[in-house]
């Protein structure tokens, strides 16, 4: 596991002076982005405190990082399209009940109806895609649905042409379960809609990811906690390791796709 912190500021000339010491070059004045290394980054953090840096905190996985976690949060799955009409989010009211949506953090709404999309997708080897601003479905061709995700009892929604009202012929909507159980987030940072009050997390992740029990009776399901920035939100999808293992057989996900959860 490598820990990576990403910095961008609007460089002054002691900035320059000090990443040049460890051989990172930056010019004065260009805001600009450097990935730092864990151990550079604890020598000379002093540097960035304050309003004027972005900070970010990201992990890069090592293979058995990922071959001996029980579960992994799938993150990063390929974004196709938008959902529809996406002029001023007009989706949400086509595919959501927003009796309890919070328009300020993006938590509160349900689905109650199908998502629509433009056209049929053209599927080549990748059989999953997510819709942009949709981090928490994942949308399925029929044939491979039927075949790998059926047979395990999960259920699936259709999907419609946004233009034409007619029911989408390749794709449907996995329905994912979701599992209303807490993770422990003391570590996790968050902030509190002043609004609605409902808590959304971070979604950089320092380290692993917290851990859930071995829930034996799941191969894939939605997690509780919100995550997301602004009004982006969302909850995580997690498999366990032997749907890592199926879905790397089936070439539908990539190693920096997976964040492994604590063991």
């Amino acid at each position: 596991m490598k820990i990576i912190h990403q910095i961008g500021a609007k460089w002054k000339d002691i900035h320059v002076k000090e990443l040049s010491k460890l051989g990172i070059l930056v010019n004065r004045g260009v805001f600009s982005y450097v990935v730092l290394e864990e151990n550079v980054y604890l020598s000379f953090k002093g540097l960035f405190n304050g309003d004027e840096f972005i900070q970010t905190v990201g992990t890069e996985y090592s293979k058995n990082d990922l071959n001996n976690a029980n579960w992994l949060i799938l993150d990063g799955i390929k974004e196709t399209g938008f959902p529809q009409p996406e002029e001023d989010f007009g989706y949400l009211e086509k595919t959501y009940d927003l009796i309890n949506y919070c328009k300020d953090c993006g938590t509160g709404n349900i689905q109650n109806s199908f998502f629509r999309i433009k056209k049929e997708p053209k599927w080549g080897s990748k059989k999953v895609f997510q819709l942009s601003w949709i981090y928490d479905e994942l949308f399925v061709e029929i044939e491979f649905y039927n075949r790998f995700f059926k047979p395990l009892g999960l259920a699936a929604k259709p999907v419609f042409l946004h233009k034409s009202d007619k029911e989408c012929k390749t794709v449907i909507q996995l329905d994912i379960p979701r599992i209303g159980l807490s993770l422990d987030m003391k570590d996790t940072s968050f902030a509190d809609c002043s609004s609605c009050n409902k808590r959304k997390y971070s979604p950089q992740i320092k380290g692993f990811a917290p851990k859930y029990d071995d829930y034996s009776n799941y191969k894939i399901f939605k997690g509780s906690e919100f995550y997301g920035t602004g009004k982006q939100t969302y909850n995580r999808i997690y498999i366990n390791q032997s749907m890592r293992k199926e879905l790397i057989v089936e070439k539908i996900i990539k190693p920096w796709q997976l964040i492994p959860l604590e063991s």
